[in-house]
């Protein structure tokens, strides 16, 4: 329960480094959070980061969007950011993520992005602890409203000292209290009669299908969740035709 960043001077050091000795030419703060610094921290990071002029890219939490600072790190070089939504259903959100926003906050501050016409990403999750397929359908409506350039769904995954993995251990959902989870893109290591392994793969694998493929193809996108060789060519098939619709 303590609150860990970088300084803006140690950051700064580290983007003089990277802009002057490695000639970068876009930068990526992984910080998990960037919007979190505040107002004067932020106003003395773009003071120097003007001297620059590299474009970047960052990290936050959708209720950290704030028109303030998004529009001064706009005006010094940003140019693309992902956030954190985790989950669509707010109710499941709050209770079980331990994550205290709304959806209508959220549209809120994506609204602040569009306004500054800066593209930006959002990362879910699916395959929580006593999550259902229906509950997953919020997550995938949400992202729909959001609107993003792109989105992402991983694989739940149960890191140890957390508060989910202490759930899906007591839940009888996780076996092995001593396991460690593959890729968060490969397949979920709990056991869920509610959501069966195989369905929670297939649904982090078509997800950017139903955000973005019209909703006439969902009954097709429906058939490529599944596993298998007839599952994973429609699969193919759809992903291919996304690909050339986010050309045109």
């Amino acid at each position: 329960r303590y609150y860990r960043a970088k300084s803006i001077k140690k950051v700064l050091e580290d983007v003089r480094y990277f802009a002057e000795d490695c000639k970068a030419e876009y930068l990526f703060f992984w910080s998990d959070n960037f919007l979190e610094y505040n107002k004067q921290e932020i106003d003395e990071f773009c003071e120097a980061y003007k001297n620059y002029k590299i474009p970047f890219f960052i990290q936050t939490y959708p209720t950290s969007i704030d028109a303030y600072k998004v529009k001064k790190l706009v005006d010094v070089g940003l140019r693309n950011l992902t956030m954190g939504i985790e989950h669509g259903n707010e109710k499941f959100r709050r209770e079980v993520i331990k994550r205290q926003y709304s959806n209508d906050k959220v549209l809120e501050r994506i609204k602040i992005l569009k306004d500054l016409s800066i593209t930006y990403s959002c990362n879910n999750i699916v395959g929580f602890p006593h999550e259902t397929p229906e509950l997953h359908w919020d997550t995938v409506m949400l992202t729909r409203k959001l609107d993003a350039e792109t989105s992402s769904c991983a694989i739940f995954t149960p890191f140890h000292g957390t508060h989910l993995r202490k759930i899906a251990l007591e839940s009888g959902f996780l076996k092995d209290p001593n396991a460690l989870a593959p890729s968060n893109f490969d397949r979920s290591i709990l056991e869920m009669p509610q959501f069966p392994n195989d369905l929670i793969t297939g649904k982090s694998r078509v997800f950017n299908l139903y955000v973005k493929l019209d909703k006439k193809r969902w009954k097709d996108i429906e058939r490529a969740e599944k596993l298998t060789t007839e599952g994973s060519r429609i699969f193919q098939e759809l992903r291919q035709e996304l690909k050339e619709q986010m050309k045109e």
